[in-house]
């Protein structure tokens, strides 16, 4: 396991799981959390690719930079981490602003990304209602931090029966919204009001996932991405937003056999 430190143009902080001669996946984080996000899909996972894990930029220990993101700002900043590893070409899994992030980097480098699995996110967020919503966590940012949006988050991201039955891990996720930059949170935000992608240009092989309880990328938003991606698989689990923790052997064994 090799944990390092690096400054790659926005990414502080990243952790490479070296298995060797196995493929490399790129597991990308939720919003408002950090690569710890991970921990419960990282055992099994690690058995099959060696994995390399990122905090966003804005995000845990990454840089904040001013202004609002774009999927070319992040993205760059996952290329640019894939030249410093010497990275020729790698998966990527990425969850909700990080599936928005996933179809950008599968439109724009698929000769970096060799396939894509896009979790609980759509192709675009300029409906009315995912406008309001962001603009609404922008506005409780601005006014009383992190914390101010960390029980609609939670919400979000995971079920209440989860939340009674999983306490610790209920927990950490909210704290790590909680300890989350402020303006790190509002760029990301304005990144995702604006996110608008033809999906009829991503060519590389995709998986997508949804969750039956997610209240922001429904079930319906999924299979239209799903419909709208030539070459790609569509898997639905029983869960909310953070599909992957509330059900991580599920999530796993999806990605095992969608990457080989």
């Amino acid at each position: 396991m090799d944990f390092t430190k690096n400054q790659t143009n926005g990414i502080n902080n990243y952790q490479f799981i070296l298995n060797d001669n196995k493929p490399v996946l790129i597991l990308s984080h939720i919003f408002a959390t950090d690569i710890t996000y991970w921990n419960q899909n990282i055992a099994q996972l690690r058995q099959h690719y060696s994995l390399l894990l990122y905090d966003i930029k804005g995000h845990g220990k990454s840089k904040v930079t001013e202004g609002a993101y774009t999927g070319e700002i992040l993205g760059n900043d996952v290329i640019n981490l894939l030249d410093h590893l010497k990275i020729k070409e790698a998966y990527y899994c990425g969850v909700s602003i990080s599936g928005y992030l996933g179809e950008w980097l599968a439109i724009n480098k698929p000769d970096r990304i060799k396939k894509v699995v896009i979790v609980c996110a759509g192709s675009s967020n300029q409906s009315s209602e995912n406008q309001a919503a962001f603009k609404g966590l922008i506005e409780g940012i601005e006014k009383g931090g992190p914390s101010a949006v960390a029980d609609p988050l939670t919400d979000v991201y995971l079920t209440k029966d989860f939340q009674q039955s999983q306490p610790s891990i209920f927990n950490q996720i909210k704290a790590l919204i909680e300890k989350s930059d402020k303006n790190g949170l509002i760029s990301s935000l304005h990144y995702l009001l604006e996110v608008n992608y033809d999906l009829s240009k991503l060519n590389i092989p995709t998986l997508v996932i949804g969750a039956t309880k997610d209240p922001l990328v429904t079930t319906e938003i999924a299979t239209l991405v799903h419909k709208n991606i030539k070459n790609s698989q569509l898997v639905i689990l029983e869960g909310a937003h953070a599909i992957n923790v509330e059900k991580p052997d599920e999530f796993n064994k999806a990605v095992i056999d969608f990457l080989g």
